[in-house]
């Protein structure tokens, strides 16, 4: 067993301070090559995140010419769109838009009335409600699929046509027209479209004929009412119609009509929902 002392006796000063310089040679090794070290996986981390960046920079390359074509795509949409909505200051042309498109198919107008400028959700649209009347012909559906075209951000509510004897009809609009909010001075690029009448539309021959003629059957002399009569649990009545006498109660038929009631001195017809009155002595 070796002795420590043994140990101690080999050791000298040269030994020591040989094995001292030795042991701060290795430290100081280890310390310059940590920082070196910790550098190193900086610069790796940084080369990875570079290389991610290389890859995605090389993809928005890829996708330029697509971006920029639907932005060529999304500007001329802009431009189609100022041309066909029309901004709050347009308001004036557009209610003479709907003067001479009534007037291409010879309508007349009886009335044309606006509400003031509604601004909706955002302050970046407004409505305009309009109400427009017209005497027209049978080329109403015509007119109607023109107005629409010219103004696609009208938004109809409410259509009532009326007949009003020898092909002439009353048409009554009613809707809200989506107008641009703009700012004061700013370019006004809205122009009504050219009104094209070839190929209209027009209303089929019997789409008011047909009830008309019913009606017709039984006014101005076609049907006259002779007499009624109280029996003990109902009212019957003598009625001419197609030059035939008969006697008719409540709910019965009489050729197209249903009589609806019957009262002392008049009888009540139903032709195909239009309500007649016939009158003894009339």
């Amino acid at each position: 067993m070796l002795q420590l002392s043994s140990v101690r006796g080999k050791l000298s000063w040269p030994v020591v301070l040989v094995a001292l310089l030795f042991l701060l040679a290795a430290a100081a090794a280890v310390l310059g090559l940590w920082p070196a070290r910790r550098q190193a996986a900086e610069l790796s981390s940084q080369i990875s995140m570079l290389e991610g960046r290389e890859e995605q920079l090389l993809l928005a390359i890829g996708e330029r010419s697509t971006l920029e074509r639907r932005q060529q795509e999304l500007q001329e949409s802009l431009e189609v769109w100022a041309k066909t909505l029309p901004t709050q200051y347009d308001l004036p042309r557009v209610l003479q838009a709907l003067d001479d498109l009534a007037s291409s198919f010879g309508f007349t107008v009886q009335a044309l009335e606006h509400v003031p400028l509604a601004l909706k959700a955002g302050g970046q649209t407004g409505i305009f409600s309009l109400s427009l009347q017209l005497e027209t012909d049978d080329t109403v559906p015509g007119y109607l699929a023109q107005l629409q075209g010219i103004f696609p951000s009208l938004h109809l509510k409410q259509v009532v046509l009326g007949y009003l004897g020898e092909n002439r009809y009353a048409l009554a609009l009613q809707g809200d027209l989506e107008v641009v909010i703009v700012q004061p001075g700013a370019a006004l690029g809205w122009e009504p479209p050219q009104v094209e009448r070839e190929g209209t539309a027009r209303l089929a021959a019997g789409a008011f004929g047909v009830a008309f003629e019913r009606v017709g059957a039984f006014i101005n002399g076609g049907v006259q009412l002779l007499g009624i009569v109280d029996m003990v649990d109902s009212r019957m009545a003598l009625i001419a119609h197609d030059g035939e006498k008969r006697w008719v109660k409540q709910g019965d038929r009489l050729g197209s009509a249903v009589v609806t009631g019957i009262s002392p001195n008049t009888v009540l017809l139903d032709v195909d929902g239009v309500q007649l009155k016939l009158t003894l002595g009339g």
